[in-house]
């Protein structure tokens, strides 16, 4: 996609098999001092910048969006798959990844009993929002493939799921790389931080009585590397904060009580390799990557029909 999107503005020269021998004659002219740098810079620069400000106007938003047809069956859904662009470059996603289907939402909530207007009050109501429809993707497969094109399966990672016992592979999602176990019936996640490195899951904040200065939301309680700390149980929307200082003596010892008892009731997760072996928090993930294998995906019909055309015409 990439290259058929380069290939027509860059067809004077920049895109052609002998470019890259043209320009290695020229370097050697200047090596040589029969031609000056300056001058050969000046041809390639002056029609190069054109043609760049000309793309830089132009919509490439579709060149990720576009597909090519693959062989290949989504193991899913039976629609045929087709090879896509990405961050991380070329990819195997099911074609009905482009296909939006509405979300069932919950009913809206209504008032038990309206609210009394004021005869005093000359301010309209306010219009009520329609409801916005959510979609999903019809069908969220896809993979990774290798040079060929070939899908792979999910990288494993040598950690044992702490939940049902099962490997772990490597997942990529919208803020990052995770670590999931291989059943998708599993819920569990297990982050990476910034550095590549394991991040283990920390438990959930407690919520205190206390009010946010801000919002006057109740406050979340939790233990950072300085102690506890209080933050508003709203964020992101929220970003208030409260002195740990600022609290009574007395208080300070009753929450920490309630914070030791709420976080001993949360479950405890072992993350150990798979024989067993306990891992440090920080350990790097690359280091325990087991190589991915070829997921055997069965053809798409259309690919097959394809194939007997072109034995017929051949």
């Amino acid at each position: 996609a990439v290259c058929g999107f380069l290939e027509e503005p860059f067809k004077d020269g920049f895109m052609d098999i002998g470019y890259t021998r043209k320009i290695e004659e020229e370097f050697d002219e200047i090596a040589e001092g029969k031609e000056k740098w300056q001058e050969m810079l000046h041809r390639f620069y002056v029609p190069f910048k054109d043609v760049v400000a000309g793309l830089a106007a132009a919509d490439t938003a579709h060149v990720k969006a576009e597909g090519t047809p693959s062989p290949y069956a989504c193991p899913l859904c039976g629609r045929r798959c087709e090879y896509r662009l990405g961050k991380t470059g070329k990819f195997l996603s099911c074609s009905g990844y482009r296909e939006q289907i509405p979300v069932e939402l919950p009913p809206a909530k209504v008032p038990a009993k309206p609210a009394k207007k004021s005869k005093a009050s000359s301010k309209p109501a306010k219009p009520v929002k329609p409801r916005k429809v959510k979609t999903q993707p019809a069908c969220a497969y896809a993979a990774p493939v290798n040079r060929q094109g070939k899908p792979l399966l999910p990288e494993k990672v040598d950690i044992r799921c702490p939940v049902d016992g099962s490997p772990m592979i490597l997942r990529t999602g919208r803020f990052g790389d995770f670590l999931t176990s291989v059943n998708r019936e599993t819920d569990f996640i297990l982050n990476i931080d910034k550095k590549g490195g394991l991040k283990f899951p920390s438990p959930p904040p407690y919520v205190t009585e206390l009010p946010c200065p801000k919002c006057s939301a109740p406050m979340n309680l939790r233990t950072g590397k300085r102690g506890p700390w209080l933050g508003c149980s709203k964020f992101p929307k929220c970003r208030g904060r409260e002195s740990w200082a600022k609290i009574p003596v007395e208080q300070q010892q009753a929450l920490e009580k309630a914070l030791a008892i709420h976080e001993g009731n949360q479950p405890k997760f072992d993350i150990a390799a798979l024989d067993g072996t306990p891992l440090k928090e920080g350990t790097p993930v690359v280091a325990l990557v087991i190589p991915g294998e070829e997921a055997k995906l069965k053809f798409h019909a259309d690919w097959d029909a394809e194939q007997r055309a072109l034995g017929a015409t051949g």
